[in-house]
């Protein structure tokens, strides 16, 4: 699917508890600049980012939004290939799977 294109992607339901931390994820980084490249957020940023804005979470939130700024930046690795499939199709598309062998096997 392509997003340039104008097509609405297929995104799984989030539950409404959980936006405020996607927010949160989004609003301190979600990742940060290394001198290699992007870096998941450090432990560091997230307490600058605390104080900052003023959010004081347990830790169980901040070792959750950390998680999903590593999450966050594999994915944006793995979605770099043209083929890539969206992140919550876990089960093996075999007829799209099939097509692309097909592809393959006529170049």
């Amino acid at each position: 699917m392509r997003v340039d294109a104008g097509e609405e992607p297929d995104l799984p339901d989030i539950e409404p508890e959980s936006h405020f931390l996607i927010e949160y994820l989004l609003d301190a980084g979600p990742v940060s600049g290394g001198s290699s490249g992007a870096a998941a957020l450090s432990w560091g940023e997230l307490q600058a980012w605390q104080e900052g804005s003023g959010v004081s979470l347990p830790p169980w939130q901040v070792r959750l939004i950390r998680r999903l700024s590593g999450e966050y930046l594999s994915e944006s690795f793995r979605a770099e290939a043209h083929d890539a499939p969206p992140p919550w199709e876990r089960e093996a598309d075999r007829a799209r799977i099939a097509k692309h062998i097909r592809k393959i096997l006529r170049s």
